[in-house]
């Protein structure tokens, strides 16, 4: 699976609450001129309406956020992320 095949899917916790769209990745290793990388590795997701803005590049933005690490499973339509983890970044995000 290529990671631009995550972008714009649903990003929900463990109970099924939406948390917003994938909007862009944050990788190590990453493509290099548009020649992909296999040792690339995703680092953080940012998901929702500031990681939009910030993914447009109107702002920088207090996106929400998630670590890979933080990531349950990956389903076909949607992201599945770690319910606390997706609690600290709300409020994170909100503080700012």
């Amino acid at each position: 699976m290529r990671l631009s095949a995550l972008l714009h899917i649903d990003v929900v916790d463990e109970d099924g609450k939406a948390l917003g769209t994938l909007m862009d990745l944050r990788c190590r290793g990453g493509a290099m001129r548009g020649q992909p990388r296999k040792d690339a590795q995703v680092d953080t997701l940012v998901f929702g309406a500031p990681g939009f803005v910030e993914h447009i590049g109107i702002r920088r933005a207090a996106s929400c956020e998630v670590a890979w690490d933080d990531v349950v499973r990956v389903e076909r339509d949607r992201i599945v992320v770690r319910r606390t983890q997706n609690e600290r970044a709300t409020r994170s995000a909100r503080r700012k």
